[in-house]
């Protein structure tokens, strides 16, 4: 039976006209990634911070994936910004208008969930490929840390997948637009991105 590899992106936000996180969804689910062995799902999130969380419970229970893969914006000048680990707050106003003052995300949870994605790799081949990449020690307090915890909260009690998050930066449009002090990149510099990752993720759980 093929192993599943779930992919999330978000919903536009903050006043930018396009997440490149949901551009990035649109690709996959029109572009076969799928092999043999793996099937590749991708699917676009709310940025509602209790949102995310029904939609990420009803796909896992849904797809049974062995890897989820998490993307968002984030204003970085790093094409891949690989987070290590989802902090146990909330803070800010999300789509919907749910504020968040610093409140925990599983009440009595863990300070902080690692990531279990094979983040060195995932950052070694993409500069190897001549990939801007880093890793990162702070996924923000937002939604996208929101998810990240989350998922890490329900894949450490069920411990049937990996999973992780990545933050890509604006488009360049975006980023003149907001007069972000980063270049931003191509949609094809994501598509790029996106592809590194996925042959690391898959390697990593075909060997499995």
């Amino acid at each position: 039976m093929p192993k599943l590899i779930l992919v999330t992106g978000f919903e536009a936000f903050n006043g930018f006209d396009i997440n490149p996180s949901e551009l990035l969804m649109r690709h996959i689910e029109t572009t076969n990634y799928s092999t043999e062995n793996i099937i590749v799902c991708a699917k676009t999130l709310s940025v509602e911070f209790l949102k995310c969380e029904s939609e990420i419970q009803s796909l896992i229970r849904e797809l049974n994936p062995s890897a989820i893969i998490s993307f968002g914006l984030g204003l970085y000048s790093e094409i891949l910004c690989v987070e290590q680990k989802a902090k146990n707050i909330d803070i800010g106003s999300d789509n919907a208008g749910n504020i968040r003052n610093g409140e925990y995300i599983i009440e009595h949870g863990p300070d902080f969930y690692l990531s279990t994605l094979p983040i060195d790799d995932i950052v070694a081949t993409a500069k190897k490929m001549g990939i801007p990449a880093k890793k990162s020690d702070d996924a923000g307090a937002y939604v996208c840390n929101h998810l990240f915890y989350y998922t890490s909260h329900i894949a450490f009690t069920l411990k049937s997948f990996i999973n992780g998050f990545i933050h890509i930066p604006p488009l360049i449009d975006d980023a003149v637009k907001h007069n972000i002090e980063i270049d931003g990149c191509t949609f094809h510099d994501i598509i790029k991105a996106f592809e590194v990752v996925l042959k690391v993720v898959r390697h990593h759980i075909d060997e499995k």
